[in-house]
């Protein structure tokens, strides 16, 4: 007799334990893909924003001298 020998059952239960641990994997490659896109997105549509409201600013006769005292970074403007 061999030493070590799995019954038919308990070899399917460790296969399907194996597909759950793939499928589970799989799920949360998925969901950090998707929380990678929602950040890029974010990012790109906060960036976006800061542009257009530095424009509007610009804009404005009044504010012109008060956007120059602005301490202007590529991180932002503060």
């Amino acid at each position: 007799m061999p030493f070590f020998f799995l019954s038919s059952e308990s070899l399917s239960s460790s296969f399907a334990l194996l597909d759950l641990i793939f499928c589970l994997e799989s799920f949360l490659v998925f969901i950090e893909s998707f929380l990678e896109s929602v950040l890029d997105f974010l990012e790109s549509f906060f960036v976006c924003l800061e542009s257009f409201a530095l424009r509007l600013l610009l804009k404005v006769p009044d504010c012109k001298s008060k956007v120059f005292k602005l301490f202007i970074t590529d991180s932002g403007i503060f």
